[in-house]
Protein backbone atom coordinates (compact mmCIF):
# COMPACT_ATOMS: atom_id res chain seq x y z
CA UNK A 1 0.00 0.00 0.00
CA UNK A 2 1.54 3.26 -1.13
CA UNK A 3 0.76 6.29 1.00
CA UNK A 4 2.28 9.79 0.98
CA UNK A 5 2.26 10.34 4.74
CA UNK A 6 2.69 8.40 7.97
CA UNK A 7 -0.85 9.38 8.99
CA UNK A 8 -2.25 7.72 5.90
CA UNK A 9 0.09 4.75 6.27
CA UNK A 10 -1.44 4.16 9.70
CA UNK A 11 -4.85 3.51 8.05
CA UNK A 12 -3.62 0.54 6.01
CA UNK A 13 -4.18 -2.10 8.75
CA UNK A 14 -7.83 -1.03 9.14
CA UNK A 15 -8.51 -1.34 5.40
CA UNK A 16 -6.74 -4.71 5.31
CA UNK A 17 -8.84 -6.05 8.18
CA UNK A 18 -12.07 -4.66 6.73
CA UNK A 19 -11.55 -6.54 3.46
CA UNK A 20 -10.22 -9.71 5.17
CA UNK A 21 -6.82 -9.48 3.48
CA UNK A 22 -4.05 -11.41 5.26
CA UNK A 23 -1.95 -8.74 7.00
CA UNK A 24 1.33 -10.38 5.97
CA UNK A 25 0.37 -9.87 2.30
CA UNK A 26 0.35 -6.05 2.46
CA UNK A 27 3.46 -3.93 2.68
CA UNK A 28 2.93 -0.21 3.37
CA UNK A 29 5.22 1.94 1.20
CA UNK A 30 5.81 5.68 1.44
CA UNK A 31 5.10 7.04 -2.06
CA UNK A 32 2.75 9.29 -4.01
CA UNK A 33 0.77 9.49 -7.26
CA UNK A 34 3.80 10.51 -9.33
CA UNK A 35 6.23 8.03 -7.77
CA UNK A 36 4.74 4.91 -6.26
CA UNK A 37 8.14 3.74 -4.99
CA UNK A 38 7.14 0.07 -5.12
CA UNK A 39 10.19 -2.19 -4.76
CA UNK A 40 8.74 -5.29 -6.51
CA UNK A 41 5.82 -6.61 -8.56
CA UNK A 42 2.54 -6.74 -6.64
CA UNK A 43 -0.73 -8.70 -6.74
CA UNK A 44 -3.00 -6.08 -5.21
CA UNK A 45 -2.89 -2.30 -5.23
CA UNK A 46 -5.14 -0.47 -2.76
CA UNK A 47 -6.12 3.18 -3.13
CA UNK A 48 -7.75 4.01 0.18
CA UNK A 49 -9.57 7.36 0.32
CA UNK A 50 -7.02 8.80 -2.08
CA UNK A 51 -8.14 8.56 -5.70
CA UNK A 52 -10.46 11.58 -5.38
CA UNK A 53 -7.36 13.64 -4.46
CA UNK A 54 -5.53 12.69 -7.67
CA UNK A 55 -5.37 15.69 -10.00
CA UNK A 56 -6.36 15.02 -13.60
CA UNK A 57 -2.77 15.63 -14.76
CA UNK A 58 -1.57 12.84 -12.41
CA UNK A 59 -4.17 10.20 -13.29
CA UNK A 60 -2.43 8.74 -16.36
CA UNK A 61 1.05 8.68 -14.72
CA UNK A 62 -0.52 6.99 -11.68
CA UNK A 63 -2.02 4.20 -13.75
CA UNK A 64 1.15 3.90 -15.86
CA UNK A 65 3.10 3.38 -12.62
CA UNK A 66 0.57 0.83 -11.36
CA UNK A 67 0.68 -1.12 -14.64
CA UNK A 68 4.49 -1.28 -14.43
CA UNK A 69 4.29 -2.70 -10.92
CA UNK A 70 1.45 -5.19 -11.03
CA UNK A 71 1.66 -8.81 -12.11
CA UNK A 72 -0.09 -9.16 -15.47
CA UNK A 73 -3.53 -10.87 -15.51
CA UNK A 74 -3.37 -11.80 -11.81
CA UNK A 75 -3.48 -8.41 -10.16
CA UNK A 76 -6.34 -6.25 -9.04
CA UNK A 77 -6.73 -2.73 -7.73
CA UNK A 78 -9.01 -1.97 -4.81
CA UNK A 79 -10.32 1.58 -4.77
CA UNK A 80 -11.85 2.07 -1.30
CA UNK A 81 -13.41 4.91 0.67
CA UNK A 82 -14.21 6.88 -2.48
CA UNK A 83 -17.13 8.90 -3.74
CA UNK A 84 -18.60 10.21 -6.94
CA UNK A 85 -20.85 13.17 -7.49
CA UNK A 86 -24.58 12.67 -7.77
CA UNK A 87 -25.61 13.95 -11.24
CA UNK A 88 -28.33 16.04 -9.56
CA UNK A 89 -25.57 18.28 -8.20
CA UNK A 90 -24.45 19.10 -11.73
CA UNK A 91 -28.04 19.77 -12.80
CA UNK A 92 -28.35 22.14 -9.85
CA UNK A 93 -25.13 23.92 -10.88
CA UNK A 94 -26.35 24.34 -14.46
CA UNK A 95 -29.68 25.71 -13.26
CA UNK A 96 -28.14 28.11 -10.74
CA UNK A 97 -25.65 29.35 -13.33
CA UNK A 98 -28.21 29.99 -16.04
CA UNK A 99 -30.83 31.42 -13.70
CA UNK A 100 -28.28 33.72 -12.08
CA UNK A 101 -26.78 34.74 -15.40
CA UNK A 102 -29.98 35.38 -17.32
CA UNK A 103 -32.25 36.60 -14.53
CA UNK A 104 -29.91 38.46 -12.21
CA UNK A 105 -26.79 38.96 -14.37
CA UNK A 106 -24.83 37.74 -11.33
CA UNK A 107 -21.72 35.61 -11.70
CA UNK A 108 -21.37 32.39 -9.71
CA UNK A 109 -18.09 31.25 -8.10
CA UNK A 110 -16.95 27.91 -6.70
CA UNK A 111 -15.10 27.27 -3.43
CA UNK A 112 -11.82 28.16 -5.15
CA UNK A 113 -13.27 31.52 -6.20
CA UNK A 114 -13.18 30.36 -9.84
CA UNK A 115 -15.98 31.51 -12.09
CA UNK A 116 -18.51 28.71 -12.62
CA UNK A 117 -19.77 28.21 -16.14
CA UNK A 118 -19.24 26.37 -19.40
CA UNK A 119 -15.87 24.61 -19.33
CA UNK A 120 -15.55 25.06 -15.57
CA UNK A 121 -18.39 23.26 -13.82
CA UNK A 122 -16.46 21.11 -11.38
CA UNK A 123 -12.94 22.20 -10.42
CA UNK A 124 -11.01 20.38 -7.68
CA UNK A 125 -10.99 21.95 -4.25
CA UNK A 126 -7.92 24.20 -3.83
CA UNK A 127 -6.93 22.97 -0.35
CA UNK A 128 -6.80 19.18 -0.64
CA UNK A 129 -7.14 18.77 -4.39
CA UNK A 130 -10.37 16.90 -3.79
CA UNK A 131 -12.17 16.06 -7.02
CA UNK A 132 -15.88 15.39 -6.99
CA UNK A 133 -16.13 13.55 -10.29
CA UNK A 134 -19.23 12.02 -11.83
CA UNK A 135 -19.36 8.22 -12.04
CA UNK A 136 -19.20 8.43 -15.85
CA UNK A 137 -15.95 10.43 -15.54
CA UNK A 138 -14.46 7.84 -13.20
CA UNK A 139 -15.47 5.00 -15.54
CA UNK A 140 -13.85 6.86 -18.43
CA UNK A 141 -10.62 7.31 -16.44
CA UNK A 142 -10.46 3.61 -15.54
CA UNK A 143 -11.29 2.41 -19.04
CA UNK A 144 -8.92 4.90 -20.67
CA UNK A 145 -6.13 3.45 -18.53
CA UNK A 146 -6.94 -0.16 -19.42
CA UNK A 147 -9.08 -1.21 -16.45
CA UNK A 148 -12.66 -2.26 -15.92
CA UNK A 149 -14.29 -1.73 -12.56
CA UNK A 150 -16.96 -3.44 -10.54
CA UNK A 151 -18.59 -0.88 -8.22
CA UNK A 152 -20.11 -1.42 -4.81
CA UNK A 153 -21.97 1.46 -3.19
CA UNK A 154 -22.42 1.91 0.53
CA UNK A 155 -24.09 4.46 2.78
CA UNK A 156 -21.90 6.89 4.60
CA UNK A 157 -23.33 7.34 8.11
CA UNK A 158 -22.90 11.10 8.03
CA UNK A 159 -24.94 11.43 4.86
CA UNK A 160 -27.78 9.21 6.12
CA UNK A 161 -28.47 11.74 8.86
CA UNK A 162 -28.49 14.76 6.54
CA UNK A 163 -30.58 13.53 3.59
CA UNK A 164 -34.04 12.03 3.68
CA UNK A 165 -33.33 9.87 0.63
CA UNK A 166 -30.18 8.38 -0.89
CA UNK A 167 -30.97 9.72 -4.36
CA UNK A 168 -30.61 13.35 -3.18
CA UNK A 169 -27.23 12.86 -1.49
CA UNK A 170 -24.62 15.07 -3.16
CA UNK A 171 -21.99 12.31 -2.94
CA UNK A 172 -22.37 8.57 -3.42
CA UNK A 173 -19.77 6.47 -1.62
CA UNK A 174 -18.33 3.39 -3.26
CA UNK A 175 -15.49 0.99 -3.44
CA UNK A 176 -14.44 -0.71 -6.67
CA UNK A 177 -12.35 -3.66 -7.82
CA UNK A 178 -10.36 -2.90 -10.97
CA UNK A 179 -9.06 -5.56 -13.33
CA UNK A 180 -7.04 -5.17 -16.51
CA UNK A 181 -9.06 -5.15 -19.73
Amino acid sequence: SVEPSTKRLSRVPFVVRHFNIPEDKVVPVNGNFENLNIPEKINLAIFSSSFHHCFDKDVNPLFDNVKKNIIEDKSQILISGEHYLNPLVMVKRFLIYYLSFFLFKKKQYDLNKNLIGPGNWNTPHFFGGEHNRLKKDIKKIFKGNGFEAKYYTFDEDNLKKKHFSKWVQPLIYYYAILKRL
